[in-house]
């Protein structure tokens, strides 16, 4: 995931993010989600839309470093949010299993 915010931190325009849990990752799986969040903050990231109850502690953890973050609970709740608020100049990367 990591790798794939940084591809879209150089995108033109603004930068949305849609992201869901990362799973299989046992006792690892709160503190990878919580620097998940670290890492959409510090790559400039202007939008997150998590899904998932561990992509939650995503979404916290960047909104608490000033990124907007939305938590929804289906990809279709995503789509419904995102849609009527993107721009032509916005790029959008999902990652959501």
């Amino acid at each position: 995931m990591a790798a794939a915010l940084q591809m879209l931190a150089t995108a033109e325009g603004r930068k949305i993010a849609v992201l869901g849990d990362m799973l299989e990752l046992g006792d690892q799986a709160q503190g990878a989600h919580e620097r998940l969040g670290v890492t959409v903050a510090e790559l400039g990231i202007d939008w997150l839309i998590t899904i998932g109850e561990l992509a939650g502690v995503t979404a916290q953890e960047a909104a608490a470093r000033g990124v907007r973050a939305d938590h929804v609970d289906s990809a279709q709740a995503a789509v419904t949010l995102l849609k009527p608020a993107l721009g032509r100049e916005d790029t959008v990367q999902t990652l959501y299993w």
